[in-house]
């Protein structure tokens, strides 16, 4: 009995352990600084065939320091990653909007690709 109480809590501690300490981290680094949006297909072909990357300066109505362009294998779809200059939840809830409003983007929304260190 006294082996099975061991290995149970041995088991939670390697497995539960990491994965709240994993969780809380994600958690904490999360800010409103950053969302995502998707180019809709017509868009991503005009820009892929041209070469041109998307800057802060495509998007004159949204307070950007970043753009980073993404691009998915399935039909070479770009996906944009907006920094803002002046991040806050209002800030980034009305970036969003603008920036869905715009009719090469297909989809915006704050789920957003976090760029893993390998």
């Amino acid at each position: 009995m006294m082996r099975f109480i061991f290995a149970v809590c041995l088991v939670t501690m390697v497995a539960v352990i990491p994965f709240v300490v994993v969780g809380c981290r994600y958690r904490q680094e999360f800010s409103y600084e950053n969302f995502t949006a998707t180019l809709t297909q017509e868009a991503s072909d005009e820009l892929n065939s041209s070469g041109r990357l998307l800057s802060p300066e495509d998007f004159p109505d949204v307070e950007l320091s970043e753009v980073r362009n993404l691009f998915t294998d399935l039909g070479q779809r770009r996906i944009l990653i907006f920094t803002l200059k002046h991040p806050g939840r209002q800030n980034i809830m009305d970036a969003v909007a603008l920036v869905n409003a715009r009719e090469d983007i297909q989809h915006a929304s704050l789920d957003f690709i976090s760029e893993r260190p390998a």
